[in-house]
């Protein structure tokens, strides 16, 4: 996984050819547009978000049944959301580096890729205290964990915004961290311990 996402690309020129300020803080959702990935959650928090940060974006990608609903709310309250819908790999990683903060909303995540992913382009997380997320975040260290409601994933995402130097020291743990425990010889090697722990 690291390679594919930890590549060498300007952040500022990405944004650019988004049509986006280069200085703006650009926030990333990628998943499916359903209940349980709570893009919901994402948009109701981000009122609060924008009304503190100059030209914040938000870009929310992925397709799904909540995704007509959601940009009519978007629309409504004037957020500052791109929803560029199915993206391919290419695209992903491209905005993946454009981002400066991942958001993963989640209700429920048994494991969530996204985030050895996000970790692997050098970027700090904000996620929901569930699952997958809940074992491999350390809060405050990595990630930001917060409870699973709108309110606290705007106070998760301003607390990383605010502090720009910060969020850059989560993303460089977590992508150290994804060197250390998440390349597959090291899954495998768990595995085979597990293995030979049972047998045992």
């Amino acid at each position: 996984i690291p390679e594919q996402f930890d590549v060498s690309i300007d952040q500022g020129m990405l944004k650019q050819e988004m049509g986006i300020h280069p200085y703006a803080p650009t926030i990333f959702f990628i998943g499916r547009m359903t209940v349980q990935k709570g893009p919901d959650l994402l948009v109701d928090a981000l009122s609060s978000v924008k009304d503190q940060f100059w030209g914040v974006q938000i870009i929310m990608a992925g397709d799904g049944g909540m995704k007509p609903w959601l940009q009519e709310v978007a629309w409504n309250r004037g957020l500052p959301i791109r929803f560029p819908g199915y993206i391919s790999d290419a695209e992903y990683v491209r905005m993946l580096n454009a981002a400066d903060l991942v958001v993963i909303p989640s209700r429920n995540e048994p494991f969530g890729i996204v985030l050895p992913e996000a970790w692997s382009a050098g970027k700090a997380v904000v996620a929901c205290d569930v699952g997958g997320l809940h074992e491999n975040i350390e809060s405050h260290r990595d990630g930001i964990k917060v409870p699973v409601s709108s309110e606290s994933l705007s106070h998760g995402i301003c607390d990383a915004l605010n502090n720009p130097s910060w969020m850059h020291s989560l993303g460089r743990a977590g992508r150290a961290k994804v060197y250390r425990e998440f390349r597959w010889e090291q899954i495998a090697d768990r595995y085979d311990g597990m293995y030979a722990r049972a047998v045992c």
